[in-house]
C-alpha cells in the first residue's frame, strides 16, 4: 500500500501540534558526584518503516512512509 504524500503530511503536521509543548528533560549524575541537565524537545518527521529496521515488517512494506518521532536537545 502506498501512502499519499499529502495524507502523510497532514498527519505530520497533527503530531508536531501534539508534540510543540513537550520537553524532556533528562538529568545525569556523574561518579564525581557532579549533574548535568539538559532539555529535549520533539517533532515528527516523515520517514520509512526501514528506518526502523524492524525485523517484523514485511518486506513490501518497508519502503512505505510513516510519521517518526524525533527527539533533539535543545
Amino acid at each position: 500500500m502506498i501512502t499519499d504524500i499529502k495524507d502523510i503530511e497532514k498527519d505530520k503536521a497533527i503530531y508536531d501540534e501534539l508534540y510543540k509543548d513537550i520537553v524532556i528533560t533528562c538529568t545525569v549524575e556523574y561518579n564525581d558526584g557532579t549533574t548535568e541537565t539538559k532539555k529535549m524537545g520533539v517533532s515528527a518527521k516523515i520517514g520509512k518503516n526501514r528506518d526502523l529496521h524492524d525485523d517484523r515488517i514485511a518486506e513490501e512494506d518497508l519502503d512505505n512512509d510513516i510519521i517518526i518521532p524525533v527527539y533533539k536537545i535543545r
